[in-house]
């Protein structure tokens, strides 16, 4: 059958990634810290299969600590792990406190160690870990240093991870997205129209013009990936980020 967990699965890219693996027959433990979007989120999924919650704040590390270890009680073994955090703050350097440095820091890269170090002994055979990271890892700006940073450290530790365990058989590879439309990104041109003083939709159409594809990419495009690089059908693919921008960035690390 198969199961996966799935970081960050009760919105967005996360929940596309959990209805794709529910609708081929998988079981999804999704998990998430805004406790009330999680429960909803669950009882959606729990209409096409088998899928059930677990809320963690991986900002806290010693939460995250104990919730794996809870996590691994109740279900013993997996076939494969999507690592989905939270999106770093967008703001510039001098804005940025160091309390959104730290919180970023353990939200992305060490509770992603944490968890990673856990979960090693109950992988199945052939297992995949998938991290969904950013199309700042190849493209810096303004803005975005915290998440370029963070984003780049989780694309080394995909790197290095998947050459230590290439010979057990387990596979570690990253995607990284440009602009998709998810709700953080509605959010986004939402309050960008407002401070424009232009509608929803304008605004939106004029961010799409800037891009080389003339469109967003859909959370569902990037679950159809992440599905594919979870299955033993990419047994041979491993320590590569693969960019999913639509041409937006160019240049590789």
């Amino acid at each position: 059958m198969g199961k996966y967990l799935i970081l960050g699965g009760s919105s967005g890219i996360g929940k596309s990634i959990a209805k794709l693996c529910l609708q081929n027959s998988k079981e999804v433990i999704i998990t998430g810290r805004n406790e009330e979007k999680l429960l909803n989120a669950n009882r959606e999924l729990c209409k096409i299969g088998k899928s059930s919650s677990l809320k963690i704040d991986l900002g806290d590390l010693k939460n995250v600590d104990l919730q794996i270890d809870q996590f691994i009680q109740i279900h013993k073994s997996i076939d494969g792990l999507v690592i989905n955090g939270p999106l770093p703050p967008l703001k510039s350097f001098e804005s940025s406190s160091m309390e959104d440095w730290l919180y970023s820091t353990n939200s992305t890269i060490l509770s992603s160690v944490l968890i990673i170090k856990k979960l090693l002994s109950c992988l199945n055979k052939e297992s995949s870990i998938v991290f969904i990271l950013s199309d700042t890892c190849r493209s810096a700006g303004v803005a975005k240093s915290i998440s370029t940073s963070l984003r780049l450290a989780l694309s080394g530790l995909m790197k290095s991870l998947a050459i230590e365990y290439a010979s057990d058989k387990i596979r570690f590879n990253a995607i990284s997205p440009g602009p998709t439309l998810t709700e953080r990104a509605k959010s986004l041109f939402e309050n960008g129209a407002k401070k424009q003083n232009i509608s929803y939709e304008e605004f939106k159409d004029n961010f799409t013009k800037t891009l080389p594809s003339k469109r967003l990419i859909d959370p569902s495009e990037i679950a159809d990936l992440v599905y594919y690089l979870l299955s033993k059908n990419s047994s041979s693919l491993t320590g590569v980020n693969i960019p999913f921008d639509g041409g937006l960035t160019q240049i590789p690390l």
